[in-house]
């Protein structure tokens, strides 16, 4: 027998799957975020790196399979290329490039903010969740649990059997419920700063392969870099620096020179003559 309600604060990727799988054992469930451009294919202020590159493991995606049949069918649909990870990936760092064969290590490769407003659109054909954009105002606490949310747009009669908290790290987790979560004991600052641009995967110098892997060695290296085809005949190409950054902003000129400080070359030749869609 299903219970009645569950309520998830935050529909990134984690309170997607999240509701995915309470849709199994409820009646109703509610899907909270305050941004309307959830599902929208596009990069989200409140996604961290949302607009870098993003992997999901090939146990990721078979998990995706199994609760969502018909994903595979997006992916092809939406010509995510697949990856074999050791045959079509030039892989290399300060030690030399790694060997190239054909294995099992097999994914699909596409992008974040399509990744999550896939899931959004097959959740919305489920007809027991409920997607409320909204900004939570107020919890309820009892006997330690979280019990049930209020906020404009929110109308929930009686309490909910379950909160999942899927806010994300800015979610002011403490002002709601400090009562039952624990504060960090300490917190440990990392200094990685990403760049990436979007290019048609068409107009870059791939040779042989498929994606493009500097794998930098912190502290002796400072950057390193990815290129990843994705959905669409794109690919994303991404700096990542290592320590303080050399500026906070970069422009496309910048970037392109940024792109000639990886190590071995060969990441800016891929790009050199490519057709930049982004900034």
């Amino acid at each position: 027998m299903k219970r009645e309600r569950a309520v998830v604060i935050g529909a990134g990727f984690a309170g997607l799957m999240a509701a995915r799988v309470l849709s199994d054992h409820f009646q109703s469930v509610v899907v909270v975020d305050k941004d309307e451009r959830v599902g929208s294919l596009q990069p989200r202020t409140g996604v961290a790196q949302g607009a870098h590159l993003h992997v999901l493991l090939k146990r990721g995606q078979a998990l995706l399979r199994s609760l969502f049949p018909t994903i595979e069918q997006e992916f092809i649909k939406a010509h995510c290329p697949k990856i074999d990870w050791a045959a079509d990936t030039k892989w290399e760092s300060k030690s030399g490039v790694f060997p190239r064969y054909v294995s099992d290590i097999q994914t699909y490769s596409f992008s974040r903010p399509f990744l999550e407003g896939t899931i959004h659109s097959l959740l919305a054909e489920r007809p027991n969740i409920t997607f409320v954009c909204s900004h939570v105002e107020k919890m309820t606490i009892e006997n330690g649990l979280a019990t049930g949310v209020q906020g404009e747009g929110i109308h929930l009669e009686g309490p909910a059997d379950v909160v999942v908290l899927a806010g994300g790290q800015h979610f002011p987790i403490n002002r709601f419920s400090g009562a039952i979560v624990d504060k960090p004991a300490e917190h440990i600052p990392i200094q990685i700063t990403y760049r990436s641009v979007v290019f048609e995967t068409a107009s870059l110098n791939f040779e042989g392969f498929k994606q493009y892997y500097y794998q930098l060695a912190p502290p002796h290296e400072s950057v390193g870099a990815v290129i990843c085809p994705i959905e669409n005949g794109r690919a994303v190409a991404t700096i990542v620096e290592y320590g303080p950054p050399v500026a906070i902003k970069t422009d496309m000129d910048g970037f392109m020179k940024m792109a000639q400080q990886v190590p071995g070359g060969q990441f800016f030749k891929i790009l050199q003559d490519g057709r930049a869609l982004t900034d």
